[in-house]
């Protein structure tokens, strides 16, 4: 091998692995983010369970029971693709 395909193959090298890191940086904010709206419904329901009125804690709080759901439906998913599972 040639120096310059030897320098051009660690440049493609470098850039697959900046991507991975890239996506993998991603994958983690979505499952934070995915991870807080889990958190918020379910401190929403302990408000509730506690005596406050639902209608204090937000506009509608039952919108956030679709959101819990999804988000935890989708966090699941997560985990089998990265698993290896389709």
């Amino acid at each position: 091998m040639t120096k310059h395909l030897i320098k051009a193959l660690q440049t493609e090298l470098d850039n697959t692995r900046s991507a991975l890191d890239s996506q993998a940086q991603i994958i983690s904010r979505i499952k934070s983010w995915l991870v807080d709206e889990v958190n918020t419904y379910q401190e929403i329901q302990t408000r509730i369970s506690d005596g406050e009125e639902p209608e204090n804690i937000a506009d509608a709080p039952e919108v956030f029971f679709g959101r819990s759901e999804c988000a935890e439906g989708l966090l699941s998913r997560i985990e089998e693709w990265e698993d290896g599972n389709e």
